[in-house]
């Protein structure tokens, strides 16, 4: 049962957390998937971000004492409850799961199996199933590992050049090692996309990643593009979205797990865009010099795909004119879009 604050007991091996807000229907599906998990260890919370539905008699309607509502008395916004949901639990590890998505009922016991097997690994993922109320849409998986087809333990000099390619988890196939969480940057005040992307990635490169190809989570996708209809916010979100790849790759630099000469090599099998995103991102002027240098090796290795019709006009004159032009397409867009990650360093290289 549940009650308005519960205290986590802790004793379990793994935290199930679900930031959640006012869906009562798509809750009850995510419940009812814990409950079929063939790993029992476990204990949830559901850190309720203020919501104006009874979430509570949602949950106390499952009668499962590992069920532990914790509601909120105001709003901490998306990201304030994700953080709050992932910190909370002191348990050994911590896996993620969304209020409106399903887990396989062989999650948690192909997770938890993983990760006791490499405890160097910070997180372990899967692939997933996108679906909506018609059925399976798509299937989410990491381009750059699609010839395997069995788990993978990645170490994070291999980790980041595919993180740095693009997001290679979504957040309900997500479980950390809960001493990792305590190690990632949250982000800069303001940023409000990509947010999991800097926090996935972070823990894939903070030490070993775990990979499994195997789809064991569905994960509902609904329209998002209502939200990025303004010029503005499109501005805003491309401008926080390099800083989230510039970030990552600059960890990984400072924790000295970033290989160069394996990025170059793996950079061969990426999209145009995530070529043209790195270079935007790791050219600009606040970049480790390091960054700024493999960008610049990034265009020299790919002339053809950087300054194909596969970018945009902005990559294909900097790969004709020089980063110089990166630098202040970057400065503008950050003007133009108001926003800047002011008070945010960057991570600098291990002397």
């Amino acid at each position: 049962m549940t009650s308005e604050i519960a205290k986590l007991p802790g004793k379990a091996i793994v935290t199930v957390s679900i930031p959640a807000f006012n869906r009562t229907d798509v809750l009850a599906e995510a419940l009812r998937s814990l409950q079929s998990q063939t790993f029992t260890d476990f204990e949830v919370l559901i850190s309720d971000n203020a919501s104006t539905t009874d979430l509570r008699a949602t949950i106390n309607a499952f009668n499962d004492r590992r069920f532990h509502h914790y509601k909120h008395s105001e709003s901490l916004g998306m990201l304030g409850n994700w953080r709050f949901s992932l910190t909370e639990p002191k348990t050994k590890y911590v896996a993620w799961l969304h209020d409106d998505d399903i887990w396989e009922p062989t999650h948690l016991e192909e997770a938890i199996s993983h990760l006791e097997q490499n405890p160097e690994a910070g997180l372990y993922s899967c692939a997933c199933d996108y679906f909506n109320n018609s059925g399976v849409v798509s299937t989410f998986a990491v381009e750059t590992l699609a010839d395997i087809k069995r788990p993978v333990v990645l170490d994070s000099n291999h980790s980041v050049c595919h993180w740095l390619n693009k997001q290679c988890s979504q957040c309900s196939s997500a479980v950390f090692r809960r001493t990792t969480l305590d190690q990632v940057f949250w982000g800069p005040k303001g940023l409000n996309y990509r947010c999991d992307y800097l926090l996935l990635a972070q823990a894939a490169i903070k030490g070993q990643w775990i990979y499994n190809p195997s789809v064991l989570v569905k994960y509902r996708i609904g329209d998002i593009k209502k939200h990025w209809q303004e010029p503005k916010k499109d501005l805003t979100r491309g401008v926080q979205g390099t800083y989230v790849i510039r970030y990552i790759a600059a960890t990984s630099i400072e924790s000295g797990n970033f290989d160069r000469t394996t990025l170059l090599n793996l950079a061969e099998g990426w999209s145009a865009f995530a070529k043209e995103s790195f270079v935007m991102a790791c050219g600009s002027l606040d970049s480790p010099a390091y960054l700024r240098a493999t960008a610049r090796m990034l265009v020299n290795e790919f002339p053809q795909t950087v300054s194909s019709g596969s970018v945009t006009r902005t990559m294909r004159l900097s790969a004709k004119l020089g980063l110089w032009y990166v630098f202040i397409a970057d400065i503008a867009n950050r003007l133009r879009s108001r926003w800047w990650p002011g008070g945010a360093q960057l991570p600098e290289p291990k002397k």
